[in-house]
């Protein structure tokens, strides 16, 4: 009787190689291919992300003239509420928290919002655009810790299965270009 993979087993068995992307000398894969192979696999695995209430204020100051009298009466309306973001801060910079869910297992991955060059964004500067990136790329490393891609975050090129899988031989083939394919795999 044959034993059922689990979970990680089958995951971490996916080739993803045509699917990876160099960008700053590091190899990342698209959300949308892991979104697309996740669901493939399991389609009831879904994604969380995590968000923080945020006190915000906000301070106008107007100038009315009464123009009978010309005195100017200054006024200031300050505004203060809460809000629901996507992020945590530390209060100098700021990161998002991405879980992953895979018959009832949740891996949950912390992630720093950055800049274009892999540096920790300051929390004054953090904009949207800046945090939906950095929640792709959390789910991106939450899957890989289901397995999904592991391997690339390992600095391999390849699945751990097809590392050592049997090399086939036909008649192009020689002994000499079989070792090379065996020494570049290792």
């Amino acid at each position: 009787m044959e034993n059922k993979k689990n979970s990680f087993e089958i995951l971490n068995d996916i080739n993803l190689v045509a699917k990876t992307k160099a960008k700053m000398g590091l190899s990342y894969l698209s959300w949308a291919y892991a979104w697309g192979e996740l669901l493939k696999n399991f389609p009831d695995a879904y994604m969380t992300v995590y968000t923080d209430d945020y006190e915000w204020e906000e301070t106008t100051e107007t100038e009315d003239k009464d123009p009978n009298t010309g005195l100017i009466t200054k006024k200031t309306l300050v505004k203060k509420g809460k809000k629901e973001l996507p992020f945590f801060s530390d209060g100098r910079s700021a990161y998002v928290k991405v879980g992953v869910t895979i018959d009832d297992k949740e891996y949950v991955e912390i992630f720093p919002i950055m800049d274009l060059h892999n540096k920790s964004l300051d929390i004054n500067l953090v904009r949207s655009t800046d945090y939906n990136k950095a929640i792709q790329r959390a789910f991106v490393k939450a899957c890989a810790r289901h397995g999904l891609g592991l391997y690339i975050y390992a600095g391999e090129d390849i699945p751990e299965s097809e590392k050592y899988a049997p090399v086939q031989l036909s008649d192009s083939n020689d002994f000499a270009s079989v070792k090379k394919d065996v020494i570049e795999l290792a």
